[in-house]
């Protein structure tokens, strides 16, 4: 089993679209120069990115920064929320998350497992090492989204909201049965249900 401190892709796809906010900002600001410094420096990360935590396949991969070896079996979550930046990413790197996402054991009927139930390490309690939460599924059903996968989006999304109206907004969810797990109020669980209650009802009124 891999012991931190370990690298993975997810903070460098949120550092990438902050510097394309700030890059924005920058822009509106008339701050040309400022601008182009952000937008240049989202575009390096994203390319070392893609060519360090991807493999030859497009999977993501874990890299363990005391001997800079590599995992390229994670089955967490965590892993495939790089979806988030979309069309950015190669074809192949984007297709092998989604498809990670719908056959190895992250979907349930209560949402999105934070470690595939088919892990050697899923645990039903094991706090990111399984439990459904908030934030995680609100960050893929949108990845899903900016990758084209709004049919996969939508079936997350009514399976969680369905989720929160059994077990209430508590912190995590045991990704099986769908129980309430940890805190009982958690704020980011209400304000993901809110969220993609609110997405869901906006596109069936289309």
């Amino acid at each position: 089993m891999n012991r931190p401190p370990l690298e993975t892709p997810d903070l460098q796809a949120f550092l990438i679209l902050q510097m394309e906010c700030l890059a924005d900002i920058a822009k509106t600001l008339g701050r040309n120069e400022e601008s182009a410094r952000w937008t240049a420096r989202a575009k390096k990360m994203l390319d070392a990115t893609v060519k360090i935590l991807f493999d030859e396949d497009g999977a993501p991969r874990v890299r363990r920064l005391r001997d800079g070896g590599f995992d390229r079996d994670s089955l967490s979550l965590v892993t495939r929320l790089p979806m988030i930046l979309g069309k950015r990413l190669p074809e192949k790197c984007r297709a092998k998350m989604i498809d990670d996402i719908k056959t190895k054991g992250f979907i349930t009927d209560w949402g999105l497992a934070s470690e595939s139930v088919n892990s050697k390490h899923y645990h039903p309690d094991g706090y990111w090492k399984g439990p459904i939460w908030g934030p995680s599924t609100l960050i893929a059903v949108e990845g899903l989204r900016a990758c084209g996968e709004d049919a996969l989006a939508d079936e997350i999304s009514l399976k969680f909201c369905k989720l929160i109206m059994k077990s209430g907004f508590c912190e995590n969810f045991d990704a099986k049965t769908g129980d309430a797990r940890r805190d009982p109020a958690y704020t980011w669980t209400a304000s993901a249900f809110l969220v993609l209650a609110h997405e869901l009802e906006s596109r069936r009124n289309k």
